[in-house]
């Protein structure tokens, strides 16, 4: 699976994270699942707010970026599971896939986290 660190920052400062792999079977470092809705209070679920991920402009909804935004810590990063960056969303094959192991996912998290806006 692919984990997000989200790195330290203020609120108002933009969203800078990092992907890493790691295998469900081995010991997974400490992560927490994020739960959340990908339509904003309008109904969009279009991919129009920006984060920095691995270097790099990478577009998400607006609730995406609200919900890294609201769980990013200001004194060091935090190591998160959330699917609509750890889930590559181009592939039907690994949307599929993944999806099947969402239940895994969530119930190997330390925490689950709603955000709820």
């Amino acid at each position: 699976i692919r984990l997000l660190r989200i790195q330290q920052g203020r609120f108002n400062d933009p969203v800078h994270c990092q992907i890493s792999h790691e295998h469900l079977r081995q010991i997974l470092p400490p992560y927490e699942a994020v739960s959340y809705t990908w339509a904003d209070e309008t109904g969009d679920r279009s991919k129009k707010a920006v984060i920095i991920l691995d270097c790099k402009r990478f577009m998400v909804t607006t609730n995406c970026e609200r919900a890294l935004r609201r769980i990013r810590l200001e004194g060091r990063s935090r190591l998160v599971w959330i699917d609509a960056i750890c889930i590559n969303q181009d592939s039907d094959a690994e949307r599929t896939h993944q999806v099947q192991l969402m239940a895994q996912i969530h119930a190997r998290a330390n925490t689950v986290l709603m955000y709820i806006g």
